[in-house]
Parts: structure tokens; sequence; C-alpha cells
């Protein structure tokens, strides 16, 4: 069990209490428990698709790591570079399907747990997430041993599975819409600018909905980069899909809500009349335009806001990650020789995430260091690309980028592989639901 959801293949299913939460109440013919142990067994895709969204993920952070520009990717005006927006834009994907599945996850541990039990694992779960960011998933972005408390994608993760572990008390029949409402309103607010309100407001507007500085440097500072909304509501739309996954018609309704959010997409953002934010100091914010070329237009109409993820941003990633677990599901591409190792990735998402960071961070400063690549800010106490100060000629172009990302898959695969296998055969050993 990795990121506070378990393994599909560990045998987990629908469960007795479910009906008092709630999950039945949309009409689903569900599997009872015995069928659904046996279901779930099969249902590689899931592994799929999380160890694929984990290997894209990678892409990112070597890019982050190997490259110093003036402008991100999703300022289009600034590089015009259809190559080097794709590479940022796919990446996209990874935050929301993690979000998703956690939740999702956590409905499923209900087949063997009380709601009481899962409420204390998510707790307990989450607390040690936001340990995990300050301290080791720090040091291997920045190689500064000090810890430092940043509100970054796994502390995120730790606040929502605290937050969830209250709402897994509440009927489905409540909390789907519930969610739903606050992913889809949560735009509304963007007119409430943290940097407007006074003390201690501004700070609480900053973690739930405005991200930036809480605290400025130098130490010790507190960045928030991923704020609670509405990623909570992403988690328990997650919890609250575990009635589909478990449902006899799992494919076709996963399809369908895939289809439909995609749909969703397309419609909203094609209007340009809500959905994508209008803070103007974060990414690519706003209404998509057209540019001197079509290439570059398609780019401005998928450059949606990921820092608060917007309504155009989770629609436009949730919707085709659904569609791919719909897909990967119905053709059984979970047993593939090439997608039974991608899955590898998927069964240990929280162990490969540390690794990860460590084995992208060196390959980038050995390379870096074999090409005489001025690359201080990489080493010990360099502070990374987060807090580091590169020298304005370091960098390298998109080819060597794409090396440096295939050779850490290729590095990760071997301990990420041994650590399933170990974690199958010590199911007894509680504490590595932890890690």
């Amino acid at each position: 069990m990795e990121f506070g959801y378990p393994v599909f293949t560990s045998g987990v299913g629908m469960a007795s209490r479910a009906g008092a939460l709630g999950s039945t109440s949309f009409g689903f013919d569900v599997f009872d428990a015995a069928e659904v142990r046996a279901g779930v067994q099969r249902l590689m895709s899931v592994d799929l698709l999380r160890g694929l969204v984990m290997v894209v993920m990678a892409l990112d952070h070597v890019r982050d790591f190997m490259t110093w520009r003036a402008a991100p990717p999703e300022f289009l005006e600034t590089h015009n570079s259809l190559a080097i927006f794709l590479t940022r834009w796919v990446t996209h994907f990874c935050a929301p399907t993690f979000f998703f599945l956690a939740g999702t996850g956590a409905y499923l541990m209900l087949a063997r747990r009380s709601a009481s039990e899962v409420s204390r694992f998510l707790w307990t779960r989450g607390l040690w997430l936001i340990v995990l960011e300050c301290t080791i998933v720090w040091f291997a972005w920045t190689f500064i041993p000090v810890p430092i408390p940043n509100i970054i994608v796994i502390f995120a993760l730790g606040v929502c599975m605290i937050i969830l572990a209250g709402l897994v008390y509440i009927p489905i029949r409540w909390l789907a819409p519930l969610s739903l409402v606050m992913i889809a309103g949560h735009n509304l607010f963007d007119g409430i600018r943290a940097n407007t309100l006074s003390t201690p407001w501004r700070e609480v507007w900053m973690v739930l909905h405005d991200p930036g500085l809480l605290k400025p440097p130098p130490h010790p500072f507190f960045f928030v980069m991923y704020p609670v909304l509405p990623w909570f509501a992403v988690m328990s739309a997650g919890f609250c899909f575990g009635v589909v996954i478990t449902s006899r018609q799992r494919v076709k309704y996963t399809a369908w809500i895939g289809a439909s959010t995609t749909a969703a997409f397309i419609v909203l953002r094609s209007s340009n009349l809500y959905g994508n934010g209008t803070n103007p100091d974060m990414f690519a914010t706003g209404p998509w335009h057209h540019m001197q070329s079509t290439a570059m237009t398609v780019a401005s109409f998928l450059n949606t806001t990921k820092y608060p993820p917007s309504l155009d941003y989770l629609l436009m990633t949730i919707g085709p990650a659904l569609l791919f677990l719909a897909l990967a599901t119905r053709l059984d591409w979970g047993r593939g020789k090439f997608s039974s190792k991608l899955a590898v990735f998927g069964r240990v998402p929280m162990f490969y995430y540390i690794c990860h960071l460590f084995v992208t961070h060196l390959v980038a400063l050995a390379l870096a260091t074999a090409f005489h690549e001025p690359a201080k800010h990489l080493g010990w106490m360099g502070g990374g690309f987060f807090i580091g100060h590169p020298s304005p000629g370091f960098g390298f172009n998109l080819p060597m980028i794409y090396f440096a990302w295939i050779l850490s898959i290729v590095l990760l695969y071997f301990p990420c592989a041994w650590y399933a296998n170990y974690k199958a055969e010590h199911k007894q050993n509680k504490w590595l639901s932890y890690m």
C-alpha cells in the first residue's frame, strides 16, 4: 500500500459496509465481496496507470534539474517552443492521478477495515507524509540537510489524507456531489488574493487556495505550492469513484465518466468564460488565445493552471486518465511484457517517488560534471532548482534531457522491483504500508 491506498493486486474489494456509506444509492450493480476480491486481483491496469504517470513525472523533474530558463514552459509568448511546452504539459497528468487514486484506494480499504480503522490509517499516514516532505524529500530536492516545511505535493497529499480521514464518515450520496461542487466552484474564489488580506487570514488563504511564500527566505521560509483547495476534493472524488471501480460495469462507467469529463474540458475551455483562474501571478492563468501558428494556438488551449489546479486543468487530466484506465482494463494491458514493468512502479509509488528524486538529482549532477557544466547548485547544500542559483550558462538541450530521463528510469527499475517483491513477501509487516 502506498500513498494511503492498497495495491490492486492485494485482493481487496468492496466493503460489506458500503451500503451504510451510501455507496449503492447510485444504482450500480456492485460485486459481492468474494467476486470483487477475485476481480480486483485482475485489475492490473490501475498499477499500469499509476506506474505510467510516475515515469512521466520523472521527466518533469529531470527537466527541472537540467535546465535553467528565465521563463517556465507555460509562458508561451516568451519561449515559443512547442517541444518544451509538451515536455512539461504531459506531466500535468501526474498529480491529479495521484490524488484521485489515493481516494479510491481509501474506499477499497473498507473491504477489510472498519470506517474508523480506515480513518485512523489516513490521518496517521498523512502525518507521516508531512514529516517525509519536510525531511527526506526536501533533502532529495536540495541536498540541504536542514528540515524545512513547504507545502509541496507530498505535504499536500498528507494534509488531504487527514481531511479525508473525517470525510470517510459522510455517505457517498452526499460526498460525491459535495466533492464535484468544490472542484467545479473553487475558481469562483480566485478574486480573493492573499496579498490583500491581513495576518492571519493571509496565511490561511494561501494554504487554502492562493499559493506563494508564507514566509520569505532566508531560512527558515515556508512555501505553498499545492494549496488544499481543491486537492482534497479531488481525493474525496476518487474515494467516491470506488463505487464505480467495484461495479460489474466498471469499464463502461469508467469510460463514460472519462469521456464526459474530457468533453466538459473541451466545451468549457473553448468558451473562455470560466475555469482557468484569474491570478496574474500564477503560470498559465486565464483564457486561451490565438497565436502565431496553429500548433502554438493548440498549446495555448492546453495551457491550463496547475497552481492552484483550475477546473480546466483537472478536467483536462482526470478525464483522459480515466479513459486510459477503462481501455487498459478492457484490453488487459497490465499483463503485457512492457506494461508489467511499468506496473512495478505503480505498486510502490511512495518508494519510487523518494528514490526518483535522488536518482534524477544525481544523474543531472553527474552529467553536468561530465560535460563541464557549472552545476554548483546541484551539489551539496546547493539548493537544487528550488532555491539554488544556477549560473546563466547552465543547461542541456531536450535530447540530453530525454536521455537522462530514460537513464533514470532504467536505474530506478531495479530497486523498485526488489521492493515490490519484498512487500509481497512480507505482508505481515504493517509498517510497509507507510513506506
